[in-house]
């Protein structure tokens, strides 16, 4: 939740510890009635002669009884032992829930744990959609942070949700786009890449598969700057070649990676890699993960591998859950008859 104190220095003693705010559920004529915590507010925090806005956590809202639709007063005590009336009242949103608190289905539950990032897992991989009856697309999008999200459900939202799971984020009312409003704009499909040509820069790609009797074990490769925690896309290839793919972690995938895929598609891999550790910087392409497919096609025949965002939207991610600029680079897999 975020407040400010109103009272200027010149007017309240703020002292060396500055102004004890506290918080309790009110009552019907709204008093307070149940503590639910306090704060200080110090000269730092009405800083330049203006009162800032102060983020707090007050602890898992459920565990304190404070549920949707609730009401909240708060007192402000100066260290000389002044104090103020109650705040009037405000209303604890009914029904918006949290930022990133999906489960369990389908409004969470007030509490920020392991199951709401597994359940993200299974949004942002295409494994299960959100509900329409409820604001579930809202509160899966939650990255970037500043805004409630862009309308864009891909890493970047893993990323925050673990961010306010961890308490590394104070955990925030729901917000922002109320669906799904666009996509990661930039792939593009070449045969080769020209490395003369390119500065280096962030980006997925294909490489150089490897073909063991009736498989083709396919690379997908990247370019790193180092700061990578997580990224998402869809990979699609063709059902009349490729079959039956098998989808494994690479070894320059960032340490202790939790590896979401969706294959329930036939021509479609929805893909998330998410982990609390960055990847190694790396001016070259090094594998990310691969992807094994049974050849069913005799004779001599062309597939085309690209990335796209029809199950698993293009994204990648830094801790923060910032999106970080990245290129895909679609490729080829050429067969040779047996």
């Amino acid at each position: 939740m975020s407040y400010q104190v109103d009272s200027a220095p010149a007017n309240s003693v703020y002292g060396t510890t500055g102004i004890r705010a506290e918080f309790f559920e009110a009552n019907a004529v709204g008093e307070g009635s149940n503590f639910l915590g306090f704060d200080t507010y110090t000269t730092q925090d009405y800083a330049n002669g203006t009162p800032g806005t102060k983020q707090i956590n007050l602890g898992n809202a459920a565990a304190l009884g404070f549920v949707p639709g609730d009401r909240m007063t708060a007192t402000a005590t100066d260290t000389a032992g002044n104090s103020s009336e109650f705040t009037p009242a405000v209303t604890a949103p009914g029904g918006l829930g949290f930022e990133a608190d999906v489960a369990p289905r389908p409004n969470g539950d007030g509490n920020m744990l392991s199951t709401d990032i597994t359940q993200m897992r299974r949004f942002v991989s295409g494994l299960d959609t959100p509900n329409p009856a409820t604001n579930e697309a809202q509160r899966i999008d939650c990255a970037p942070r500043s805004t409630f999200g862009d309308g864009i459900v891909n890493s970047s939202d893993v990323v925050q949700g673990r961010r306010y799971v961890s308490g590394l984020d104070v955990i925030t009312p729901a917000g922002g786009p109320a669906s799904r409003v666009g996509s990661v704009p930039e792939s593009i499909f070449v045969p080769n890449r020209d490395s003369g040509g390119d500065l280096f820069q962030r980006e997925l790609s294909i490489g150089e598969p490897e073909f063991h009797r009736s498989t083709v074990s396919v690379p997908i490769e990247m370019t790193s700057h180092g700061n990578e925690v997580a990224m998402s896309f869809t990979l699609e290839y063709d059902p009349s070649i490729f079959a039956n793919p098998r989808i494994t972690l690479g070894r320059f995938a960032p340490a202790g990676s939790t590896l979401t895929v969706n294959t329930n598609e036939p021509g479609r891999i929805g893909i998330l890699i998410d982990s609390a550790n960055a990847m190694t910087a790396s001016a070259m392409p090094r594998p990310l993960l691969n992807v094994t497919f049974e050849a069913i096609r005799d004779g001599s025949v062309t597939g085309a591998v690209s990335f796209t965002d029809s199950l698993t939207a293009k994204g990648t991610s830094d801790a923060a859950g910032n999106s970080l600029t990245t290129r895909y680079l679609g490729g080829y897999v050429i067969l040779h008859s047996k």
